[in-house]
């Protein structure tokens, strides 16, 4: 993972938009916060970026991309899991005096697991839990 704050902020236009599944919008400055906290936790995740598709048309490029990602989170009990995921997003580029900097990036897909088990991102653990307690019975 490239931990070069000011490398990855140059690669974002000033009006970069970043678009999650809900069509919530973040802008650059917003980004820029989001990326000190993740650049700083001290266990980075393991992630791997495939660029599915790329079309240019003069200064503008759009593309499709396919993030995946391993992390290790630690459940409400203390005991630490393996998380791995995989997010499709399509991003457009606009070709500046600085190189090619991303203008809007948009998720498409998302797909979160925890053990092999596909679960809800917002929640991770409430699959686990439940797990458990069926087990339990």
């Amino acid at each position: 993972m490239n931990r070069d704050h000011p490398a990855i902020m140059r690669e974002l236009a000033p009006d970069f938009v970043d678009k999650d599944l809900q069509k919530k919008t973040t802008n650059r400055a917003q980004c820029e916060v989001r990326f000190k906290k993740e650049l700083a936790a001290p266990q980075p995740m393991i992630q791997a970026l495939w660029v599915d598709r790329v079309v240019v048309k003069g200064d503008v490029a759009d593309t499709w991309q396919t993030w995946t990602y391993t992390d290790f989170l630690t459940d409400p009990r203390g005991e630490k899991h393996e998380a791995n995921g995989r997010d499709t997003f399509r991003v457009l580029f606009r070709k500046t005096g600085q190189g090619w900097q991303a203008v809007c990036a948009e998720q498409l897909t998302t797909e979160f697991m925890i053990e092999g088990e596909k679960v809800d991102p917002k929640n991770p653990f409430g699959a686990l839990k439940q797990r458990r307690q069926r087990k339990a019975r």
